[in-house]
């Protein structure tokens, strides 16, 4: 896949240079990394199909679609609602990542808190209420997740 939007196993996956399979295996990886919830999109009609084809009821098929519950029939329904053409979503907190011209990119979290990563010196800065309150050295991917969870927890 060179760029833009592709289906794959009733994810949609907005990409660039990555193969859809490790897309959808990053993108799982984030859904459970951050225990987003997700459900199902699927139309009104294909609601009341599911609800007839595996003889449920309406509100058996919304927990299959919000992934409610977890039994053989609540998979079934799950399964057959993406093969007709059921897109699995993400609910996620509104955070922005910018990467921006001079080298530096920005994350954005809901509580307020910024975190500033260096591209040129490879070092990371937490801002909270226009306070600086921990810097980082030598910042690496590997610790990454745990800059941005003291960040995201900051009251």
């Amino acid at each position: 896949m060179g760029g833009g939007v592709e289906r794959h196993m009733g994810y949609w996956l907005f990409a660039s240079g990555f193969d859809s399979l490790y897309s959808t295996k990053v993108l799982k990886c984030i859904i459970n990394k951050w225990n987003m919830k997700k459900y199902i999109h699927v139309t009104s009609e294909d609601r009341q199909f599911l609800a007839k084809a595996f003889n449920v009821s309406n509100v058996t098929v919304w927990k299959a679609l919000r992934f409610e519950q977890d039994t053989d029939t609540i998979r079934r329904i799950q399964k057959a609602a993406r093969e007709r053409g059921g897109i699995v979503m993400a609910v996620a907190p509104v955070m922005e990542t910018l990467h921006d011209h001079d080298n530096v990119i920005r994350q954005y979290f809901p509580n307020g808190a910024l975190l500033e990563i260096s591209k040129n010196d490879s070092t990371g800065v937490v801002t909270y209420k226009g306070e600086e309150v921990r810097h980082y050295d030598n910042v690496t991917f590997s610790n990454i997740n745990s800059i941005q969870n003291f960040a995201a927890a900051l009251k």
